[in-house]
C-alpha cells in the first residue's frame, strides 16, 4: 500500500511539474500570440435588454478576464421580451455565441508582467445615437499574471525534492529517515519511531 501511495505521490508531482513548465510555455507564447476566447449571450432581466460579453485573452504575461454587461433600460417587460424575440427570428446578431482565435504572430509593446493581480469595476450609462434608450454598463476586468500560477503549480514537486534529499542526507549520516532520530546503536529499526531500515531482515 505505501509503494502505491508513494508511486501516486511521485506521478501527482511530476505531472505538477510539467503543468507549471506548460504555463510558462504560454507565458511565453503570450509575447508573440494573442490567445483570446470570446462568449455572448443575450437575455431579458425585467425591463432590461441584457448582453453579457465575457473574454479571457494572453498578452504580455498576463491572463486578463473581462466582464462587459450591457443592458438596454425598456419602457417595460412587455417590450424588452418582444424585442429579444424578434431578435431572435431574425438572427442577426446571434443570441449567443462562443468563440476562439489566435490572432497570429505580432509586435506587441514589451512589458515586464506584473507582479500582483489587479480588478477594475466601472460603471456606466450611454446613450446610443438615435435611440432614446440608455444603456447602462458594467465593466470589470481581471488581471493575473502567470507567474505566481507557475510558481503554485511547481510547489508540490520542490516539496518532494527537499523531503528526499533529506532523507538521503539522514539515511548517510545513520539516521532515522523518517523522524531524524540517531540509529547507529540500532542499525535496524528506529528505537523513537519503529521505523525499519532498508536492510533490516
Amino acid at each position: 500500500m505505501k509503494r502505491i501511495v508513494r508511486s501516486v505521490a511521485i506521478f501527482a508531482r511530476t505531472l505538477s511539474l510539467i503543468a507549471a513548465f506548460g504555463v510558462l510555455g504560454w507565458a511565453a507564447r503570450s509575447y508573440i500570440c494573442d490567445d483570446s476566447i470570446r462568449s455572448v449571450r443575450r437575455y431579458v432581466v425585467g425591463r432590461d435588454d441584457v448582453t453579457l460579453y465575457i473574454s479571457a485573452n494572453t498578452r504580455n504575461g498576463v491572463f486578463v478576464v473581462t466582464m462587459d454587461r450591457q443592458a438596454r433600460v425598456w419602457d417595460s417587460e412587455e417590450s424588452a421580451r418582444q424585442y429579444l424575440q424578434a431578435v431572435r427570428r431574425v438572427g442577426n446578431p446571434p443570441l449567443k455565441t462562443f468563440e476562439w482565435e489566435a490572432t497570429g504572430i505580432y509586435r506587441p509593446e514589451w512589458e515586464l508582467p506584473a507582479f500582483y493581480c489587479t480588478v477594475d469595476s466601472v460603471v456606466m450609462r450611454n446613450v446610443e445615437p438615435g435611440s432614446a434608450l440608455p444603456i447602462d454598463v458594467h465593466h470589470r476586468e481581471l488581471r493575473v499574471p502567470f507567474w505566481p500560477l507557475a510558481i503554485l503549480l511547481a510547489v508540490p514537486w520542490a516539496v518532494g525534492v527537499i523531503r528526499g534529499r533529506r532523507r538521503r542526507r539522514r539515511f548517510r549520516i545513520g539516521h532515522c529517515a523518517k523522524c531524524g532520530y540517531d540509529m547507529r546503536a540500532t542499525p535496524k529499526r528506529c528505537p523513537e519511531c519503529g521505523t525499519p531500515t532498508a536492510n533490516a531482515k
